[in-house]
């Protein structure tokens, strides 16, 4: 299902980019990751996520992320541009 979507940034969100396989010290599981800071409107390749965060993001748990298809993710682009170019029309018009 995954496969075919990507993350989607509402908001401004950081999250994790997994550097490799965790590793298991002491019965406890490590994860090698770097921080990465998305802005509404950036995608991210939902692969590349730790699992904790895919389990996360599956459930909902991550607030200002959504896994949506490359088509959905356009479409909404395609709407903020139109809202922000009504928004400019407005301005200019003021």
């Amino acid at each position: 299902m995954e496969a075919d979507k990507v993350v989607f940034a509402e908001d401004t969100v950081t999250i994790h980019r997994s550097l490799g396989s965790p590793v298991t010290v002491n019965k406890e599981k490590l994860y090698n990751v770097e921080s990465v800071t998305l802005l509404p409107g950036d995608t991210f390749d939902f692969n590349e996520l730790p699992v904790y965060q895919q389990n996360a993001l599956l459930n909902d748990k991550i607030e200002g992320l959504r896994l949506l298809t490359e088509e959905e993710v356009k479409a909404k682009l395609e709407e903020r541009d139109r809202a922000l170019g009504i928004a400019d029309a407005v301005k200019v018009e003021m």
